[in-house]
């Protein structure tokens, strides 16, 4: 994309500024532990690298001959997941990041299967197949060999885990307390990370299989704040 780490950096900054803000200022009135700061600054850099992507996307002519909208709202539902934790929705949190994978692979299957998109724009009937299991989107990908063991058991089991959130798992009960929990703000940066590196991972091995030069990813995702 031409930036330069440094440049990088400051759009991060003004980044986290504007979307992150309340988030940011939550952390760090009520957080001093460091290992909490850490694991909160690594959480934050997936909203940016995936809207750096997204960027990057619009960039190459190439890919955009296959751009499908779902990674877009991968993206926004990214920032709302970390805009709900900010005010202490952490289970609704959580389903968010739910959502941004299956947006991620929906975004991946309907690269992989162009009919599937169209007649996903144009059948109001039409139903995906289910993210998991045999037949589903995930191993669709895979035995297509469009993306590797890591990738797929890396989103079958995040995809998993996060569905203890919608379902109504006993353990996920509770209600809003209005304060910043460190236990669960805690598990959201690490799950919310794990998302982010699935989402960056699958994305990057779409390209490859586009038959396009692979976008200019330098430096959005070895980049650490």
């Amino acid at each position: 994309m031409g930036e330069s780490e440094e440049e990088i950096a400051g759009i991060f900054r003004n980044y986290a500024e504007i979307n992150l803000g309340a988030f940011c200022q939550k952390c760090r009135k009520q957080f001093f532990d460091q290992e909490v700061h850490a694991e909160i600054g690594k959480a934050m850099n997936y909203p940016f690298a995936l809207l750096m992507l997204q960027r990057a996307f619009r960039v190459e002519d190439e890919v955009n001959v296959n751009w499908v909208p779902t990674y877009d709202e991968a993206v926004e539902d990214l920032e709302c997941a970390f805009f709900l934790c900010a005010n202490c929705f952490y289970k609704q949190g959580l389903q968010i990041l739910r959502n941004v994978i299956e947006l991620s692979v929906v975004h991946a299957y309907f690269h992989l299967d162009e009919d599937a998109f169209e007649q996903w724009q144009n059948d109001p009937g039409y139903r995906l197949p289910y993210v998991r299991g045999n037949g589903g989107m995930l191993c669709k990908l895979r035995r297509a060999d469009w993306i590797d063991d890591r990738v797929y058991e890396s989103g079958y089991d995040l995809y998993g885990r996060l569905n203890k959130c919608v379902h109504a798992s006993p353990a996920r009960m509770g209600s809003r307390r209005g304060e910043m929990d460190v236990e669960k703000l805690t598990e959201f940066c690490t799950v919310s990370s794990e998302v982010g590196e699935f989402v960056i991972n699958l994305t990057l091995h779409l390209t490859v299989n586009w038959n396009s030069q692979p976008i200019d990813t330098e430096g959005i995702t070895d980049i650490r704040f």
